[in-house]
């Protein structure tokens, strides 16, 4: 944590943060309610060292622009607040596959694959 965000914090004055999710290597990241939407639970990413400036971020943006690939939360917005880049992708709560997998482990099954 950049010891700069904290619970409550606001981003737009519409995101406001709950608590920081676990580190995966890209960065910082923030379960948030978007209080546009009735509160609905959503995640702003504030990307790792490689994105740090305006610039870069927006150069990233461009060149994924159009793309669409397949397991990429949807983007509700991005920007820069206070000279930090952010993104705000949707909370989509489901399963892992290794959560999936771990639950045919525990009952000494395997999956049908359907091939």
């Amino acid at each position: 944590m950049t010891g700069q965000r904290s619970p409550g914090t606001r981003v737009l004055q519409r995101f406001e943060l709950k608590n920081e999710q676990p580190d995966r290597g890209l960065g910082e990241t923030w379960l948030a309610a978007d209080h546009e939407d009735g509160g609905r639970d959503v995640l702003v990413k504030y990307p790792g060292a490689a994105l740090t400036s305006p610039e870069a971020f927006y150069a990233l943006g461009a060149k994924l622009k159009g793309a669409s690939p397949t397991g990429v939360l949807p983007l509700v917005v991005g920007g820069v607040e206070g000279g930090a880049p952010f993104v705000v992708y949707e909370e989509v709560r489901t399963r892992s596959l290794a959560d999936w997998l771990d639950a045919y482990r525990e009952a000494g099954t395997q999956p049908s694959l359907g091939m």
